[in-house]
């Protein structure tokens, strides 16, 4: 009797081992690098299609794709930088930086030295991203023929990768026309909801059981969303991925009292145990930084319930401009889909 039991126990155990081992996990990465390097290469390949030049690549990185390895806390940088705050341990290069901000005059000039007139930054984003290692290799995350230098000219391998790799996903866009710009960069379905109706809305246009949703959205269209996913568990089992792009995440007192009390890894508990990512992108003004609400954008990270499941996980993608959204949609729908293709 004593060793049928202890066959069954070790047989029990050996189920709950292959069951553990059978949850998918996302590799660790630095989505932000990850993220800041696929915009990086866009431009390379844009601006030599231009004709303009290796150095014409790097003006306009340095302008538009703010990143710094050892930024954190970016908004106390901004405005008080202090050596003696930096947590320890310090990363490599924090505190060269911190302390080269301490001399500037204000926001906008830090935000310069911190993501644009620096060498860790030039290193991080304009080097051969195939230094990165195999992290980072966009062919393990999208196909055959996705190298580094076809997502620079978004080719063929690229997009026939999305395509068969996430055929399965509609891209809701609230209150936001990016949702469009990720369909035409990958031929995936892509649709534009109001806030309004949005769960019915959303009956009516997955037509397929088998459709997987990507909500993207600006503003006020991130709580309208949430409030739905909340409401709905079947929603939340059909969501693989949030994406906020300047969104009110915890920006008015109304959200963050909501946020405090319902976006918790329980009440947002997904039937089967995986992690949905959060995905926050901080949209800023490059010449006045801090006239946007850094922290008002970015998602809290709730503490694990008591079986230790985390169905949200907050992916910070860091600061943006503003103009990318209107200026240069493809470019941030390309990004984004290099993001979810290593995530999902």
């Amino acid at each position: 009797m004593a060793l049928e039991l202890i066959a069954e126990v070790a047989a029990a155990g050996l189920a709950a081992w292959a069951a553990w081992l059978s949850v998918p996990r996302p590799p660790a990465l630095d989505w932000q690098r990850l993220f800041k390097t696929t915009l990086s290469m866009g431009l390379y390949g844009e601006i030599l299609a231009e004709e303009k030049g290796r150095e014409g690549w790097e003006a306009v990185v340095a302008a538009l794709v703010p990143y710094h390895p050892a930024a954190r806390g970016e908004p106390g940088l901004l405005r008080q930088p202090d050596p003696a705050a930096i947590p320890a341990p310090a990363l490599p290069g924090e505190r060269a930086l911190v302390e080269s901000l301490v001399s500037l005059p204000g926001p906008a000039e830090r935000f310069v030295r911190m993501f644009s007139d620096n060498e860790q930054t030039r290193d991080a984003l304009m080097s051969d991203p195939d230094t990165l290692g195999a992290a980072f290799d966009p062919v393990s995350a999208i196909g055959v023929g996705a190298t580094w230098e076809a997502i620079s000219a978004w080719g063929e391998p690229v997009r026939a990768g999305l395509l068969r790799k996430h055929a399965h996903l509609v891209v809701v866009g609230v209150q936001t026309d990016l949702a469009a710009a990720m369909a035409e960069q990958s031929g995936v379905r892509g649709i534009r909801l109001e806030a309004d109706g949005l769960v019915s809305a959303l009956d009516t246009a997955m037509t397929a059981a088998a459709d997987r949703i990507v909500f993207v959205a600006e503003g006020s269209g991130i709580p309208v969303i949430l409030k739905a996913m909340h409401a709905h568990p079947g929603l939340r089992d059909r969501v693989l991925a949030v994406i906020s792009l300047g969104g009110d995440v915890c920006a008015s007192e109304e959200q963050q009292a909501w946020m405090s009390e319902h976006f918790t890894q329980p009440a947002m508990d997904t039937e089967l145990n995986r992690s949905t990512p959060y995905i926050g992108v901080v949209l800023v003004d490059a010449a006045a930084p801090l006239s946007a609400d850094w922290e008002g954008q970015r998602w809290p990270e709730p503490a694990p319930d008591r079986t230790g499941r985390t169905p949200i996980k907050p992916i910070d993608l860091g600061p943006l401009p503003e103009a990318w959204i209107k200026e240069r949609p493809a470019g941030l729908a390309r990004a984004l889909w290099v993001v979810l293709s290593f995530w999902l």
